[in-house]
């Protein structure tokens, strides 16, 4: 179990990984379906690597989820990973709120290598139907992989 200013977060994974969150779920900014590349723990090829300055990474839950943790990985063939990202997330894949900590910070650090598994608990909570991950700084080229917890 997590700890966070809300109390506990579960630990329990919400289907990256196992492949519960459909391949078609998971997309990028121009809604390429980007699937197996982005999970948590993929190493048959590279990972989902952002495209363009802009580009992020959504995951579609499928329904409201209470959303209370992150964890990354980097692009497990090359020395290629995400070091900081934003997080922002919605209920009706229109309006998106950043997610902020208590002291009002967007920034949410991941990796310092390829394969290390980096867990960012959430100050709070969240409720969300999509949730979309912005690569910030990087090493080599902005590749992931990820997981939610709820």
């Amino acid at each position: 179990m997590l700890i966070n200013d809300a109390g506990t977060c579960d630990t329990s994974p919400l289907g990256m990984e196992s492949g519960a969150i459909a391949n078609n779920k998971i997309t990028d900014k121009a809604g390429v379906i980007v699937g197996d590349q982005a999970r948590l723990g993929y190493t048959v090829g590279d990972s989902w690597c952002k495209s363009s300055s802009d580009d992020f990474l959504q995951i579609d839950l499928g329904t409201p989820h209470i959303v209370c943790g992150v964890a990354t990985q980097g692009n497990h063939p090359q020395d290629q990973w995400v070091i900081s990202f934003k997080f922002t997330y919605s209920t009706d894949g229109t309006t998106y709120s950043f997610y902020e900590d208590l002291a009002g910070n967007q920034v949410l650090f991941a990796n310092q290598d390829r394969d290390g598994v980096v867990h960012q608990v959430l100050y709070k909570e969240l409720v969300a139907r999509y949730v979309r991950i912005h690569p910030t700084t990087f090493q080599g080229k902005p590749c992931m992989r990820g997981e939610l917890y709820g």
